[in-house]
C-alpha cells in the first residue's frame, strides 16, 4: 500500500537498505515536496526513487516531516547531494580563482554579498572552472536540519558539465537547453570547450524563440545542420516552438544508470539533472 503523500516509489532489485554507507543520495524540491534518488557508484546504476507531495504544505516542512519518520533518509550515505535551483550564480576559472576567495570574487562581480545569503562554490573539473552561488541562509538551515551531512550543487553547475561531456562524446551537438516556465538554461559547447552558460527569463514563446535564434546566429550555427540537444522539459510548448524552427532537436538520452525499473518514472526529462547529478559530482 503507497504511503501518504507518496506519488511514486521505485526501487530496483539490487537496492541494500543495510548498504547505505557505498550509495550516495541525490534530492530536489518540487511544488509542496521533494524527490530524491539513491545511486551505486560501484555499479553506476540507480538503485531507488521516491517524489513526495503534500498539498498545502512547504517543501521544507514536508522534507522535516518525512525525515522524523522514515529510517531511510537518516541512513549513513557517503553522499548527500542537493540540487538546488533558484539561486544566481558566477562562473570563475580555477587557475584565477582559488575557493577561499569566493566572497572577494562575488564582492567583484556583484557588489557585496547580503546578510542573509550565504556562498557556495561547485568545482567543475572538466571546465577548471568553479561555479559560485549563493543561498538564502534560512534555506540552507532549514535543509540541513534534515539532512546534516548535504552538500548544494547549483543546477546549472550539473548541467554544463553534462553539456560538455555530451559534446565530447557527440561533437555535432553545439546548443544545450533546459526549458522551464518563464526560464532557459542555455549551454554552448564547441569542440569540447565552453563558450557560454546562463539562465535567461522570457515573458513568452516569440521572446524565447528570438533569444535563442539570436544565439544560432551569433555562434554561426545552422538551423538546419546544427544539434541542439534539450535536457530537462517542464514546458512542453517550447519544445514543439522549438522544433518549427529548428530542424535538429533532439531529446538528451536517459542515463545509462536507469535500468527497466525505471522505466515506471512518468516523465523522466523532468528529472535529468537530478538522475544526472552522481555522474557529474562524484
Amino acid at each position: 500500500m503507497q504511503q501518504k503523500g507518496v506519488l511514486t516509489e521505485i526501487a530496483d532489485k539490487a537496492f541494500d537498505l543495510s548498504n547505505t554507507i557505498e550509495y550516495t543520495m541525490s534530492i530536489r524540491f518540487i511544488p509542496n515536496g521533494f524527490c530524491f534518488i539513491v545511486y551505486d557508484r560501484k555499479r553506476d546504476g540507480l538503485l531507488y526513487f521516491m517524489e513526495v507531495s503534500e498539498p498545502g504544505k512547504t517543501s521544507e516542512e514536508v522534507l522535516s516531516a518525512y525525515a522524523q519518520t522514515h529510517s531511510l533518509l537518516k541512513s549513513p550515505f557517503s553522499q548527500v547531494l542537493f540540487l538546488e535551483e533558484d539561486s544566481d550564480y558566477e562562473l570563475v576559472p580555477m587557475d584565477i580563482f582559488q575557493e577561499s576567495d569566493a566572497l572577494a570574487v562575488w564582492k567583484l562581480m556583484r557588489g557585496g554579498l547580503k546578510e542573509s545569503l550565504q556562498l557556495q562554490v561547485d568545482s567543475l573539473k572538466v571546465l577548471d572552472v568553479n561555479t559560485i552561488y549563493a543561498l538564502q541562509t534560512d534555506f540552507v538551515q532549514a535543509v540541513r536540519a534534515s539532512l546534516p551531512n548535504v552538500r548544494f550543487v547549483n543546477r546549472q553547475s550539473v548541467f554544463i558539465q553534462f553539456s560538455v561531456m555530451e559534446n565530447r562524446k557527440h561533437s555535432d551537438a553545439n546548443l544545450f537547453l533546459n526549458l522551464h516556465r518563464g526560464s532557459v538554461d542555455l549551454v554552448v559547447v564547441v569542440n569540447g570547450k565552453l563558450q557560454i552558460a546562463n539562465t535567461y527569463p522570457f515573458r513568452n514563446e516569440d521572446e524565447f524563440l528570438y533569444f535563442v535564434l539570436g544565439v544560432y546566429d551569433l555562434f554561426g550555427l545552422d538551423q538546419y545542420k546544427s544539434v541542439t540537444t534539450v535536457g530537462e522539459v517542464l514546458d512542453e510548448g517550447l519544445l514543439s516552438a522549438l522544433r518549427r524552427y529548428l530542424k535538429n532537436v533532439r531529446i538528451a538520452a536517459k542515463p545509462a544508470s536507469l535500468s527497466e525499473a525505471f522505466e515506471k518514472v512518468e516523465n523522466p526529462e523532468r528529472y535529468l539533472n537530478l538522475f544526472n547529478i552522481p555522474l557529474c559530482v562524484l
